[in-house]
Parts: structure tokens; C-alpha cells; sequence
């Protein structure tokens, strides 16, 4: 989201609303809640009947189809869910004047093993800058592993759940053969 405001992007987020804060504070002016597909109707609103040109979509099922429904004609549906997407053939027959992109950055990193470090330089830059700003997150010691992981389950955090590992002040010795 950082990247697509600081390339001049308009932005219209779905998100759960305990998260909408966090977005309008840098600086998402649209969003709309991810747990219904009322979103439809206010994109539509918002464009007046256009839709939006591309569409990062990571819902599954239903709200696939109605995610398509607000892209415009001709848009680019990029795909970066991993649970009951749809298929290249689904999206053709339901809209054969978009473009799909199923989108997995491993592969595409496997393919192009310079493609992180470039990234990572790039963004780097953005951030010495001050372009981009670190996600909020909340830290979990190691021994709280099952609450992060029930408190990532709830979806209301508004960026990411750390687990830390203590600090290890002993070498220690890993052997090929072992697990």
C-alpha cells in the first residue's frame, strides 16, 4: 500500500475495521470492510460506474468474483491469495477483457534470485528517505508462541506478529546429519 500511494496510486483498501485507522493514517482516504462484499457498491460509487484499473486480491471465494466485478474494463487482476482462488479459465469466462496475474513471489524470486536483493536495496533507499515506514507489529516472546499464533488467528492486527528468540550467547555447533 506504501508503495502503490508513493508511486501516485489512488488507494481503495477492504480491511477489517479495526484496521482502518492504521490505513488512514498513511494515507488510504478509501477503505472499505473486507468482511462483506458491500465494497462492490462503494468502489463503484467512488468511480462513478468505472471500477479501479488493477486489483491486488487476496480474499477467496465469493469475494473474488466480486472483486472482478470492481475492476474496469480491460483492468489487471492480480492474484496473491494461496486459498480457493480462481483459475485463469474462471476469471476468461467471467471477464474476458481482463488481464489475470496469479502472483507467488517465491517463484518468482526462485526464477530471478536477484530480484530480493534488488528489492531490497530499492526499498531500502525509500526508507532512508523516509518514504516508507516500518508496519506496526507486537512482539511475542518464543515461550507465548500459542498466543501470537491465537492472536494472529483474530485478524485484528493491523501489521505483523513477531515471534522472538531469545539471544543465543554460546557457539553453537550444527551438524549436517542431524535435525
Amino acid at each position: 500500500v506504501q508503495i502503490a500511494l508513493l508511486a501516485g496510486a489512488e488507494v481503495f483498501a477492504t480491511a477489517n475495521p479495526l484496521k482502518w485507522e492504521f490505513l488512514n493514517s498513511i494515507g488510504v482516504r478509501d477503505v472499505m470492510n473486507s468482511q462483506t462484499v458491500e465494497f462492490t457498491e462503494q468502489i463503484g460509487d467512488l468511480t462513478e460506474g468505472k471500477g479501479v484499473d488493477i486489483v491486488f486480491n487476496s480474499l477467496n471465494e465469493e469475494f473474488i468474483n466480486r472483486s472482478l466485478d470492481v475492476l474496469a474494463v480491460g483492468g489487471r487482476f492480480v492474484e496473491i491469495g494461496k486459498i480457493g482462488i480462481s483459475d485463469r479459465q474462471q476469471v476468461e469466462q467471467r471477464r474476458p477483457d481482463a488481464q489475470y496475474f496469479p502472483f507467488d513471489f517465491a517463484e518468482v524470486a526462485l526464477a530471478n534470485p536477484q530480484l530480493i536483493p534488488q528489492l531490497s536495496w530499492q526499498l531500502s533507499q525509500e526508507w532512508e528517505r523516509g518514504n516508507l515506514q516500518p508496519l506496526p507489529h507486537k512482539v511475542f516472546p518464543c515461550s507465548e508462541v500459542i498466543e501470537a499464533f491465537s492472536y494472529m488467528q483474530q485478524t485484528e492486527h493491523p501489521g505483523k506478529v513477531v515471534v522472538a528468540m531469545p539471544e543465543v550467547l554460546e557457539k553453537l555447533s550444527v551438524q549436517p546429519e542431524a535435525s
